[in-house]
Formats: C-alpha cells, sequence, structure tokens
C-alpha cells in the first residue's frame, strides 16, 4: 500500500505541477500599472492581494528564481526535509559574510583550532516564496515593545506601532494556518517541563499571544498546513495566478532601477526596470535524504522559448515600482542604480542620483551559538522510536505523511525553544532565545553548510555513533537585539571594465562582524548558562546529556569557563538568517533613513521598498511574520492612494 500511495502521489504532483507552470507569464509586458521586484514573502503577498483588490491596475510579479509547487513531494515543501533544504543550489542565492575579523585567541592552542578569515554561507531564497520556501518554518510574531520601538523611530507613525502592525498580523495569518505539533517529540516536552522546573519558566499558552509574556519554555509553533510548508507565494500568490490583471514572471533578472529626471526641478522618479531573462522553470520533485528525482521541469504551454532566454529588456511602471528583494538585494539593486552614499558609488564607478548614505547600512540579524548534546551513555542514543531517520525505513512514515500529513517528516525538528531577557532592559521584549533541534545523529549543517574545519568537528565529536539511527540534539542560544551592525556594499570586482550598472550582476558584499562586541558575546553567553539550566532538569536529565567540547580549547580554557565559551562562539557561531534594516524606515529629516513612513524611498518618486530591509529595529524571534505584516501595511498605504475603480488594465 506504501509503494501505492507513493506512485499516486507523484502522479499528481506531476499533474498539478505540469498544470500550474501554465500560470507563468514568459515575457512581460513592456508597461504596467505597478512593477513588484521579488517574490519573497512580502513581493508575493503585495502582487497578489493588490492584484485582487484593484481589478483595472496591471500588476506584474518579477522573480529571479524559479516557480513553486503547493504539493508535497518537493523537498522544500516537506517540513522533514528543512535541515536539507537549508541552501539548497536551486533555490539559494549563494551569499556569503565577508571574512570575519576579530582576533582570536592563539595562546598555547594548537594548529588547526585557530583559523581566522572565517568566512560562512549566509542562505536567502531564490525564488517564489523566497526565504519562506527554505526556512524552518517557525512562526513567530513581534512583540508589542518591537513595534512600539518602530512608532518611536518613524517619529510616532501609528501604522507601525503595536495595534496596526498586530492587525496586520491578524489579517496575515487568517490566510495560514499555524499551531504547534499536535504530538511533539518526546524530548520537546521534556525540555518544555524541564523550563518549567528550572528559575527560566515555561511560557503559559502561546507565545505570539501579544498578552501572554514571553519569557520561558515552550513548544514552537509552525506554518504547516496537512504536512505541508506554507509561504506567501503559496497561501497567496498561487491562487490569484489566474486574475487577468496579474503577471507572474519567474527567470526574471532585475538589473537596474530606470529613472527619469525633471529638468525644471531636477526631481527624480523611477519609471521601472531593466531586466534579463532566464530559463522560466518550476522547481523540481525531490525528497529528503533521497535526493531529486526529478530535472527543474520548464515551464510548459506558453513557457519561455529558448529565444528568449538571455533577453534583455526594459518594464515601465505607470505609477510605482515595488521592490521587495529582501535585506540583501533590495540595497544591491539601489546601489547598482545610483541611489545610496554618494562616495561609495563613485569608489564603484557608479554616478550618484540620489546621495542616501543608510542604503545598506544597519544591517541586523540574530547571531546563534549552536550546542551539541549526546544523549545517554557513551556512543550515544539509539532511539529510532523517537524518531530517528531509521524511521523513513518505515514504510508507516511515509502512509502518515501522505496520507495525514503527520509523522516524522511533517516536522522541521526545530521543535522546542525559549525566550527569556538577560537583563531588566529587555523585559518584554526578549534578548534571548533558543532553536531546540531533534536530531539524528550528527547534522551536515555544521560542515556542509556553516564549512566548520573538519578537525574541529571531529575533537568535538558527535551526538551519536549510531549515524542515521542515532538520536541526538542540536540547541541554539540565539541574541535577539545585538549591538553590531554590518552593511552591503558594491563589490567593485565584480564590476567589468567601463560598465554601467546596469551590466553589474555581482553578488553585493555583506560585511558583519559578528563576535566583535563583547557585550554580545557576554550576553549569548548567558544564553548557553540558560540552556544548561534547564537541560540540567529532571526530565532532560533523564536522557543523560552531555554536552560536547571542542577538547583542544577546553583542555587549554578549561571545559566550561567563560573564556571558552567566548572563544567557542567566535569559532562555531553564525547568524540564523533573520537579516534586517538595510533600507532602514524613519523619519525623513533622519540622515540613516532610506524609507519614510509610507514606505516611498527619500528623493525619489514612484518607488517604494517594502520587505525585511525596512526594519528599523529587528524583532524578538524569528522574522518572517513581521515581514509578512510589514508587506500588509504596504497593501493598505496604496488602498488608500489608489482607488479600485482607476487605472486601465
Amino acid at each position: 500500500i506504501s509503494i501505492y500511495v507513493a506512485a499516486v502521489s507523484i502522479i499528481t504532483a506531476l499533474v498539478r505541477a505540469f498544470l500550474q507552470s501554465n500560470l507563468y507569464t514568459p515575457v512581460p509586458s513592456p508597461i504596467y500599472d505597478f512593477v513588484i521586484v521579488g517574490g519573497g514573502t512580502a513581493g508575493s503577498l503585495i502582487a497578489a492581494e493588490l492584484a485582487l483588490s484593484h481589478p483595472n491596475h496591471s500588476v506584474v510579479l518579477l522573480e529571479s528564481g524559479p516557480g513553486v509547487r503547493n504539493n508535497p513531494l518537493s523537498e522544500q515543501s516537506v517540513p522533514g526535509g528543512a535541515v536539507h533544504n537549508i541552501a539548497f543550489g536551486n533555490i539559494d542565492w549563494g551569499h556569503t559574510v565577508e571574512p570575519q575579523r576579530t582576533p582570536l585567541n592563539t595562546e598555547d592552542i594548537p594548529d588547526g583550532y585557530t583559523y581566522n578569515d572565517r568566512s560562512y554561507p549566509i542562505p536567502r531564497g531564490k525564488g517564489l516564496g523566497g526565504s519562506n520556501e527554505l526556512n524552518f518554518m517557525l512562526h513567530v510574531r513581534g512583540t508589542t515593545k518591537d513595534y512600539e520601538t518602530w512608532e518611536a523611530m518613524t517619529g510616532g507613525d501609528p501604522r507601525w506601532g503595536p495595534a496596526s502592525m498586530q492587525s496586520a498580523e491578524d489579517e496575515y495569518q487568517a490566510a495560514i494556518t499555524f499551531a504547534s505539533k499536535p504530538n511533539p517529540h518526546l524530548l520537546a516536552n521534556d525540555w518544555v517541563e524541564a523550563a518549567g522546573t528550572s528559575h527560566y519558566n515555561k511560557i503559559q499558552g502561546s507565545y505570539n499571544d501579544p498578552k501572554v509574556i514571553r519569557e520561558g519554555g515552550f513548544h514552537y509553533e509552525h506554518a504547516v498546513r496537512d504536512g505541508v510548508r506554507q509561504s506567501t507565494a503559496r497561501q497567496f500568490l498561487l491562487p490569484r495566478m489566474g486574475l487577468r490583471n496579474l503577471d507572474v514572471v519567474v527567470g526574471a533578472n532585475v538589473e537596474q532601477i530606470l529613472f527619469h529626471t525633471q529638468q525644471e526641478d531636477s526631481s527624480v522618479r523611477a519609471k521601472g526596470v531593466a531586466l534579463s531573462l532566464d530559463a522560466c522553470v518550476v522547481t523540481s520533485l525531490s525528497v529528503p535524504d533521497l535526493g531529486t528525482l526529478i530535472p527543474n521541469m520548464r515551464c510548459l504551454f506558453g513557457g519561455r522559448q529558448s529565444k528568449d532566454v538571455g533577453r534583455r529588456m526594459e518594464v515601465i511602471a505607470r505609477k510605482e515600482v515595488i521592490l521587495s528583494a529582501g535585506a540583501y538585494e533590495t540595497p544591491h539593486l539601489l546601489l547598482k542604480s545610483g541611489i545610496g552614499p554618494k562616495d561609495e558609488l563613485h569608489a564603484s564607478g557608479i554616478d550618484a542620483l540620489v546621495d542616501l548614505q543608510g542604503v545598506g547600512k544597519n544591517l541586523q540579524d540574530h547571531p546563534i551559538a549552536p550546542l551539541k548534546y549526546r544523549l545517554g551513555k557513551e556512543g550515544g542514543a539509539w532511539l529510532p522510536k523517537s524518531g530517528g531517520r531509521l524511521s523513513l525505513l518505515i514504510p508507516s512514515t511515509i502512509t502518515d505523511y501522505l496520507l495525514r500529513g503527520q509523522g516524522l517528516l511533517s516536522s522541521s525538528g526545530c521543535e522546542f525553544g525559549y525566550f527569556g531577557a538577560s537583563s531588566p532592559e529587555y523585559e518584554g521584549r526578549p534578548d534571548l532565545q533558543v532553536h531546540g533541534m531533534v536530531t539524528a545523529g550528527d547534522s551536515n549543517f555544521f560542515t556542509e553548510l556553516l564549512k566548520i574545519p573538519k578537525k574541529i568537528l571531529e575533537d568535538t565529536g558527535v551526538p551519536s555513533d549510531f549515524g542515521l539511527f542515532g538520536q541526538g540534539l542540536a540547541v541554539g542560544p540565539t541574541l535577539l537585539h545585538p549591538k553590531a551592525r554590518g552593511e552591503v556594499r558594491l563589490r567593485p570586482s565584480s564590476l567589468e571594465q567601463n560598465a554601467t550598472s546596469a551590466n553589474n550582476k555581482g553578488y553585493p558584499i555583506i560585511d558583519y562582524e559578528l563576535f566583535h562586541n563583547e557585550e554580545d558575546i557576554s550576553r549569548l553567553i548567558e544564553g548557553i548558562r540558560r540552556t544548561q539550566s534547564i537541560m540540567a532538569q529532571p526530565a532532560m536529565a533523564a536522557h543523560e546529556p552531555t554536552l560536547l567540547h571542542i577538547r583542544a580549547l577546553s583542555d587549554r580554557l578549561g571545559a566550561d569557563t567563560d573564556e571558552y565559551w567566548r572563544e567557542y562562539i567566535k569559532r562555531i557561531g553564525f547568524v540564523v538568517y533573520h537579516p534586517v534594516g538595510t533600507c532602514k524606515m524613519g523619519r525623513i529629516d533622519d540622515p540613516a533613513s532610506v524609507v519614510d513612513p509610507e514606505l516611498r524611498v527619500i528623493g525619489v518618486d514612484g518607488l517604494r521598498i517594502a520587505d525585511a530591509s525596512v526594519m528599523p529595529d529587528i524583532t524578538s524571534g524569528n522574522t518572517q511574520v513581521p515581514t509578512a505584516a510589514i508587506a500588509v501595511q504596504m497593501v493598505r498605504i496604496l488602498k488608500e492612494k489608489y482607488r479600485p475603480g482607476d487605472g486601465a488594465v
């Protein structure tokens, strides 16, 4: 019966992919009312809702990556494939952070443990749904104090205060399903129980309830419906793609914003974009642990012809251009187009149309210090009954997922967490979070993604010697409000000789010196201490956990000293892929602001930004829901300005 169910599901998935591929527009028209760049969390929602509410206005969504399929048979759809999905080449931009320069303690530390200039990938979703298609589906709203901070930073604009932003989150949530896993892993249950018996408590009710104090242990809520990942592309955009006034173009690489300068007053207005076309594809049929089964599918029946691939063209916006390309690509596109710090643009050979000092600055993210726990006596735990990958060999695992959307494959593995304040300054707006991963053996996360040197990983050890058939824990204390800031800049070496900004397709410099701020490191160490305290409570102690150390460091610095953890964090820590703030929203008299409270780019008419880059300050948790709420606010702002009856499709 398992083979029969799998066969029927695969055939159904292929038919749905075949039908959905017909909905994409192969080549955009020369002119639309609204041109939206980027089909991620914000862009997909804005395009869908704007086209629905304004049937007489034409809307085009331009996405550089592939289309998306809303069915259970792609690795990005299956929650159990999340750890493999991160940095999946088909849907990831492939960005890396610039080498870290923070000095390491190398005194008496053996060679191989003192590496400097460390760099690591920072995945960003490339395709409809954006990073919502490669994250761990954790559903976390902003806090009341987060939005009080935004309101103050925008000069008291109530649209960005708690009441309005919470209503925007409610509006987004009305279209999706989110909840804690119905049958949590026993380790997740024991973690929450342990937090409740510790000094740090457990959260009573949902951490997403604005009335609930976000302090304590909890089960994560996930944006999953019937065992399938949800995103704004799936829940908002795909159901609207039959609208006559909406075109969705995938494989559309926007290279430059086009501007018109008025001779009378020298004012600058965005008039459209320049782009080139790649092949139109829909993501492949793939399965966790088995990999890609069928290659990426070309868009059929009306799909892009070979003669159009590589074609360069311009698309004009009658009314506005809206950038929703994310915290890395949105400022990069502005810089390539001549909007940004004047001196930096000139140094890259680009004429500055508008001198905006804040473009690319104020980069914020959430640093994380991953810890690995071995469960049981030496050798680790053999616990297939609790969700090791051995379960993949059991036919009921497949049928439970395909028929009921339940079981091992219905969970990303990140099931338990903790929120807390390291000091009274952060009460009500926690600065500490824990991401708790139930792992099978050792994850490829450390080796394939983080590029941690093999010598360090071998010295640390693995959670279980039983590999795929074992059980371990990866627990990541995370800092939510770091003092460290980074920036996105143009990469001069990517500019062709005598090239204009339109020809520059190189990736940006993403410079984020993560662990040079001693206060940030001290607060992360506090997060580690709280994790240790919870793990020592009876409910977790019953699993006989052993925290794994880098032995070469612990022998020199002590296994549990602050100095050891400081050096551990510098060598193993990374960001948890929540970049925000690079096109900061704020008052127009603030020289660091890029957009005003109506999300208009300062000094440019007809150009707005709506994505995580406009967040003036990072939120107290995962950033996907606040980003969706920004998109809701963008639609509200456009509805106020443009009446649905105006325009001509």
